[in-house]
């Protein structure tokens, strides 16, 4: 997980991983409702299913296939352009023959695929989806959420800011304007900032597993290791099934030379999701270094065929590992 640490930490952090693991966060938090039943019919219902299941196993192709398919299916074709406020016109307008009128709830399939862009690292086309979304529905809390999360993989973060001070003045009591605000801060390197959001977003609901986790990151970044733990246990202890956050408190452990401690937590973190890729990275590290080479290089391949981008990382953080040794 690595995203967002300090190099210091461990291996290397890069401001590409802390993008990659909020937006993977989004992903987690942030899926949308399937559509209405009796407004689409069971086809397209069952699609919506599908669809989020292979959005939340990432299966992201997969995903981007079946929301493709359920914004064919809640498209209507027209002879005759209608003048629907809240609507997004697919052809040009002049094609006054095939003008294609998208029901407004076609906007969350227009957030999912979007999503599922981002999975695949498709950053361009996920931000075309929700541009898409919100031109049918300009104040779609998601919609808001996942283009200022794309906005930050971008380093548009004004934009994302932006964004999410928007999110903020619609749902005032919703914590994910907060986090997300914070994490552009962070982003921008203004930890009072994040921190003051982080702590707000603890304050409207002090059940948020994400709230936690994202004020441990930013505790972690700034050396805090005792209230950083502390934030973790909270994360796991609201929800166990919050892979980020045994791979943070993993993360330190692997600092501290708690090497079995930190194979438990990332062990923990893949069981979770068989397909986190820095899970077995950190679990690759904490190996390496005890010694276990040849399980660490495993993980280490596990890693890099679930995500590629990883593989400078690794070796990097391999080198760290051998010189610390010396």
């Amino acid at each position: 997980m690595f995203g967002r640490h300090a190099r210091s930490d461990r291996p290397s952090i890069t401001t590409r991983t802390q993008r990659s693991v909020f937006m993977k966060c989004l992903l987690t938090f942030f899926l949308f409702a399937l559509l209405s039943a009796d407004l689409l019919g069971q086809s397209v219902e069952s699609l919506n299913r599908s669809g989020l299941k292979s959005l939340k196993q990432g299966d992201y192709q997969t995903a981007v296939a079946t929301f493709s398919k359920v914004i064919e299916k809640t498209s209507h074709p027209y002879a005759k352009p209608r003048p629907i406020e809240s609507t997004f016109a697919a052809t040009e307008p002049s094609d006054a023959d095939n003008v294609t009128i998208i029901d407004p709830q076609t906007a969350a399939a227009f957030v999912n695929r979007g999503k599922a862009y981002l999975g695949t690292g498709d950053v361009d086309r996920a931000l075309d989806d929700f541009n898409r979304a919100l031109n049918i529905s300009p104040a779609m809390v998601a919609g808001l959420l996942c283009r200022g999360g794309a906005y930050i993989s971008k380093e548009r973060l004004d934009d994302a800011i932006a964004d999410f001070d928007r999110v903020i003045k619609l749902e005032p009591k919703l914590p994910d304007g907060y986090i997300a605000r914070g994490v552009a801060y962070q982003h921008r390197g203004d930890l009072p900032t994040a921190f003051e959001n982080f702590n707000r977003a603890i304050e409207v609901a002090p059940k948020s597993a994400l709230a936690f986790y994202y004020r441990g990151e930013a505790e972690r970044r700034a050396k805090d290791q005792v209230s950083a733990v502390r934030d973790f246990d909270m994360a796991i202890k609201l929800d166990p099934t919050l892979e980020y956050a045994y791979c943070g408190r993993g993360l330190i452990r692997l600092r501290k030379g708690d090497l079995d401690g930190a194979i438990e937590d990332m062990s923990k973190a893949v069981s979770i999701t068989p397909r986190f890729a820095r899970g077995y990275a950190g679990r690759g590290y904490a190996l390496y270094a005890k010694g276990k080479t040849a399980d660490a290089q495993a993980d280490f391949a596990k890693a890099r065929d679930l995500d590629p981008t990883l593989a400078d990382e690794i070796d990097e953080c391999v080198k760290i590992i051998d010189n610390l040794k010396k």
